[in-house]
């Protein structure tokens, strides 16, 4: 008998975001077995699923060729016969130009996998050009009840999808409504080498999670109630000034002017006609720029953001007062930071403590953790942006119960 040929292959695995580096075994051209690969970045372990891979591979019930219905849709026998692929995409293609050609190509739906728990995760941007170019706007996505709200909250709060955590340079990791031990193991595997060089771990979740059971910090909170935990927390760390303000003033929107009236941020076009800052000032008086108080000068000047802010420890963040307009009417202003701070005001501990039902102790010590740490990461999934802020009840607030 020939001895068989037995290869090693070196990959990764493709059935969730997680891509574990991968060796695979391969006996005849047959894939027999599969293990972590420690040497590729994300190898350190593999889930079930990904050690299932010859299981999948060569199933009798998996399907090797595209199958065309012959009978209705009303029969319970569908008649699936077996086509090629060239003869399946070419007769898909011909049907979908033709819906385009007669109705428009938007009368055209796309779905898509989800690519957070199968292998399109890889191909899912080719298949967004390709629907673009089509030119139909209609793509129904099959993701899983926790994903959206993480990419598009984050995207839509901060202009971009929340970044992948960087464990092993941050003091302190918050994981909010996210397990990786069990959704994400090249995360998970990288937050425990974290750990052990000295990072500290806080996780929110109303479960104790197989994340939760290493923390240094587990909030259990009640379901639906995330936003009052963070307010309540944002709040001790504006109180205690324990954020970090130069990044506040430097990095985000937190010096910008609100109008009062309005609710919108008042434009650098708005003010009186006046000098423009430097290029490494505070910017143009276009219309395109904003408005900050001046702390140095003590007037309102403009703050192009598109440009580097020169000192912009100058610029207040915190008090109300009028401004005047180019039209030489006056109207009320506070920096964007100033409503925040308001907002996260209304969640003193004692309230937060009462409607997530996490002791007041355990509020303030996070919140300490946090301030004390000289970087924090943070990744959140279940339930920090689909969970809206209880309505606060009538008469006083029930005690806390744990």
């Amino acid at each position: 008998m020939a001895a068989k040929v037995v290869e090693e292959k070196h990959g990764f695995c493709s059935l969730c975001k997680s891509r574990c580096g991968a060796i695979y075994t391969i006996e005849d051209g047959r894939l027999t077995g599969v293990r972590p690969d420690p040497a590729h970045p994300t190898g350190a372990a593999m889930c079930p699923k990904g050690r299932s891979a010859p299981e999948i591979a060569h199933g009798t019930g998996r399907l090797t060729t595209p199958l065309r219905r012959t009978n209705p849709k009303s029969d319970p026998d569908p008649g699936w016969v077996p086509v090629s692929w060239d003869e399946a995409m070419g007769e898909i293609a011909e049907k979908v130009a033709a819906i385009a050609a007669e109705s428009g190509p938007e009368a055209v739906a796309f779905a898509v996998a989800t690519p957070s728990g199968t292998m399109v995760s890889d191909a899912t941007e080719w298949i967004e050009r390709f629907v673009r170019l089509f030119g139909s706007p209609n793509t129904v996505y099959s993701a899983e009840i926790c994903n959206w709200h993480k990419d598009v909250a984050h995207a839509f709060t901060f202009g971009a999808p929340i970044a992948p955590p960087d464990y092993a340079n941050a003091g302190l990791a918050l994981l909010w409504g996210f397990n990786p031990a069990k959704t994400w193991l090249a995360q998970s595997a990288a937050l425990s080498a974290a750990q052990a060089n000295g990072t500290k771990l806080a996780v929110v979740d109303p479960r104790r999670s197989t994340s939760a059971l290493r923390a240094d910090h587990w909030l259990r909170v009640r379901p639906g109630t995330d936003a009052a935990l963070a307010l309540g927390l944002a709040h001790l760390l504006i109180e205690d000034g324990g954020y970090d303000e130069a990044f506040v003033r430097a990095w985000t929107n937190a010096p910008l002017l609100v109008r009062a009236d309005t609710g919108r941020f008042l434009r650098a076009s708005e003010l009186p006609d006046g000098p423009a800052g430097s290029a490494g000032d505070a910017g143009s008086a276009g219309a395109a720029g904003f408005a900050v108080f001046d702390e140095e000068t003590g007037g309102v000047r403009a703050y192009d953001t598109a440009r580097a802010a020169h000192r912009p420890e100058r610029f207040a963040l915190r008090g109300s007062r009028p401004v005047t307009l180019r039209d030489g009417s006056a109207v009320d202003c506070a920096p964007a930071f100033e409503h925040y701070a308001r907002a996260c005001a209304a969640w003193p501990p004692d309230r937060v403590a009462a409607t997530t039902w996490i002791p007041e102790r355990e509020v303030r010590a996070l919140a300490a953790e946090i301030a004390a740490a000289p970087s924090v990461t943070y990744y959140g999934w279940t339930g920090s942006g689909r969970a809206p802020t209880p309505p606060r009840p009538s008469g006083p607030w029930p005690p806390c119960t744990r």
